[in-house]
């Protein structure tokens, strides 16, 4: 029988250079897997069809592990409306028709070195979709920003929360396992051969989590989960976050996720080449030549 090894959690985790360059090079990785399979989206595949094709995608290119299963949405399925247990945030046989909403998220383990993202499209036009990926750019700053000025996890959530409402959206961070924004990464044992899945979770990971969550029940301590609860009511110990604003409007959703580094010189986002970022220039260079 294989064996595979069980992580600790840290509550302060620090990398240097060479380590972050690598979960940048996988996170990388994991946006090239999205824009790959963006291209390759036709009309009448399933949710689970795409997230095969995902799977594979790393899979042909030496990922043996995955932080989590890829995860697909579609329609009203991204805006996470009428999701009450784990099962539903896993790929159905809902079939992708013209105009309609995806959005996919794969995190691939590279090496050891951990990515997760979040990648918001739409198969055709729409112009609510459009103002979306736009109106989500603030969120970066004001997350940052918080970050930068010690505020605590719990109020940053909460800053977050007024802000998109005050801007005409739902917060669909309600429907999320554990309500959270953003959760913890960390490296993974690369050597291990057998890590089965867990509502989409690899072993390692959701052991990992637990433990994080477990210490911090026991011992009111940081937990690995970024929400409005008691146990985010701390300012952010050194460490990787995976970070995750997802608005809704009309059953819609679109989100953006990367990781974010804080350290005790500070914060900052691990990458500056995400696609959403590429997205939000493109549109601001558009405005300007048309002006």
């Amino acid at each position: 029988m294989p064996v595979f090894s069980l992580p600790e959690f840290k509550e302060s985790e620090s990398f240097n250079e060479d380590e972050l360059n690598k979960f940048r090079a996988a996170q990388r990785f994991a946006f090239e897997c999205a824009v790959s399979i963006e291209a390759e989206l036709k009309v009448g595949m399933t949710e689970r069809d795409v997230a095969k094709l995902m799977r594979v995608w790393c899979s042909d290119r030496g990922v043996k592990q995955f932080f989590h299963s890829p995860f697909v949405w579609f329609g009203d399925r991204t805006g996470f409306c009428n999701h009450k247990k784990l099962t539903d945030f896993l790929p159905t046989k809902k079939k992708l028709e013209e105009n309609m909403a995806v959005i996919l998220d794969v995190a691939p383990i590279v090496e050891g070195y951990t990515a997760d993202i979040g990648y918001s499209l739409y198969l055709g036009n729409n112009g609510l979709h459009d103002r979306m990926l736009m109106d989500l750019k603030p969120y970066r700053e004001l997350i940052l920003n918080g970050i930068l000025a010690e505020k605590t996890l719990k109020s940053i959530y909460e800053e977050v929360d007024v802000f998109l409402k005050d801007e005409g959206y739902e917060n669909a961070h309600y429907t999320y396992p554990g309500h959270v924004l953003a959760h913890r990464i960390s490296r993974i044992d690369p050597n291990t051969k057998f890590n089965p899945t867990i509502f989409g979770l690899g072993v390692q990971t959701f052991s990992w989590l637990q433990k994080g969550i477990k210490r911090a029940k026991s011992a009111g301590s940081f937990s690995p989960l970024w929400n409005a609860s008691r146990h985010s009511d701390v300012a952010p110990l050194p460490g990787l976050w995976s970070v995750e604003p997802h608005l809704r409007k009309h059953n819609m959703g679109v989100k953006w996720e990367e990781m974010l580094v804080v350290s005790v010189e500070g914060a900052y986002w691990l990458d500056s080449e995400s696609p959403h970022m590429k997205r939000w220039q493109q549109s601001e260079d558009k405005i300007i030549s048309l002006a």
